[in-house]
């Protein structure tokens, strides 16, 4: 198993969605619900915090 696929399940299983993996194998639509349901200012604290995950570390990769 691929560090990522580890990882995706590890956030599968944190979200609650790890048995609804194994039936649809995908969390496909499980998100679905949450779509347009924040309001402008939930969408920005959300991607604010998200923003150190687009930062690529450099030294970690060597």
């Amino acid at each position: 198993m691929s560090l990522n696929q580890a990882a995706l399940r590890f956030m599968e299983r944190g979200a609650g969605l790890s048995e609804r993996r194994a039936k649809l194998d995908t969390i496909g639509p499980a998100l679905d619900e949450f779509i347009g349901t924040w309001t402008k200012k939930q969408a920005e604290e959300v991607l604010g915090a998200a923003r150190d995950f687009e930062r690529i570390d450099s030294e970690f990769w060597k």
